[in-house]
């Protein structure tokens, strides 16, 4: 259906980067394709979004294949379409798609042409997918008139997700995890550009179906902006997610599991009341990233004096 974008508000260490592991687990249970970005001021800035789109791209996976780049699988299954389908329903597929998108196919279809194939050719057409600024020389002999920029980044990966859903995928689930604050940019045309740049995803997801937004950020960013107006879309509901805290029999089970797992890693068996008396010293207030860090310690010690 129609796309969506949803925001997570937690501080550091209470898990928003163990959810968005959930959601992507999830998102491929559901036949997407799907990337977690983390965005960060130096490798990939948000102000940036043909930076952002390559981290998109290049991190891009399927349910089947979860260690590989996605974005040959899907050009191969849409070749396999190619030899399928009926000629009506490949200009369909293709009739949807914006011209830059349709080039590189093409670009694609005829490098892989089993007469006279050339893995240079495809290859390049790939890394251009990828973001990856080409030559005019190597555009020119793939006829793609432009290389994917700031301004395009965003529809070249609308188109993505249209050829996903037409090919058999779900979609495009993107997992952005804020790995800095967005105060932390150095200049504050740094801070506008990338609020402009959240504003553009917005637009996406308004206008190109099959995308699935979610952008997990710490409550300084949340200060600096209201998601409530100009940062929602208009189908939005517009609500925040917020992980709430683990209560004091979610921390016991918690116990259990790293329990479990120290005891597969270090062949031995926790002693229960030993076990118990750690959880009543766990506080509900605490970063869970914190509490996990104090049972493993709590473990270690007790496994060190057995």
């Amino acid at each position: 259906g129609p796309s969506v974008l949803r925001y997570i508000d937690a501080d550091l260490g209470q898990g928003k980067t163990h959810l968005l592991n959930l959601l992507r687990l999830a998102a491929f249970k559901s036949d997407f394709l799907v990337s977690i970005v983390e965005l960060s001021v130096s490798e990939c800035p948000l102000y940036k979004m043909v930076d952002v789109y390559q981290r998109i791209i290049e991190g891009l996976r399927t349910r089947s294949s979860r260690h590989e780049p996605a974005l040959g699988s899907v050009l191969e299954r849409w070749l396999e379409l190619q030899r399928s389908a009926d000629p009506g329903a490949r200009k369909r597929v293709l009739d949807r798609l914006p011209t830059a998108m349709r080039a590189a196919l093409l670009a694609y279809l005829h490098a892989t042409n089993f007469l006279d194939p050339s893995a240079l050719r495809s290859d390049l057409v790939l890394r251009w997918l990828a973001g990856e600024s080409l030559p005019l020389r190597q555009r020119s002999a793939l006829q793609l008139t432009e290389n994917i920029a700031d301004h395009t980044a965003l529809q070249m990966l609308g188109a993505l997700a249209e050829l996903a859903r037409d090919i058999g995928y779900a979609g495009i689930c993107v997992l952005f995890d804020e790995a800095e604050a967005m105060v932390s940019f150095s200049r504050s045309t740094q801070r506008a550009q990338a609020l402009t740049n959240i504003v553009r995803v917005v637009r996406a997801v308004e206008q190109s179906p099959g995308i699935y937004f979610v952008y997990a950020a710490t409550p300084s960013f949340f200060d600096l902006v209201d998601v409530s107006q100009k940062l929602q879309p208009r189908t939005s509901d517009g609500i925040v997610l917020t992980p709430q805290p683990l209560s004091i029999s979610d921390l016991s089970v918690l116990a259990d599991r790293i329990a479990e797992v120290h005891s597969v890693a270090y062949s031995w068996i926790p002693p229960i009341d030993m076990m118990k008396s750690v959880v009543t010293t766990l506080s509900v207030d605490a970063r869970i990233s914190d509490t996990t860090k104090r049972l493993v310690a709590a473990l270690d010690e007790l496994h060190e004096q057995l």
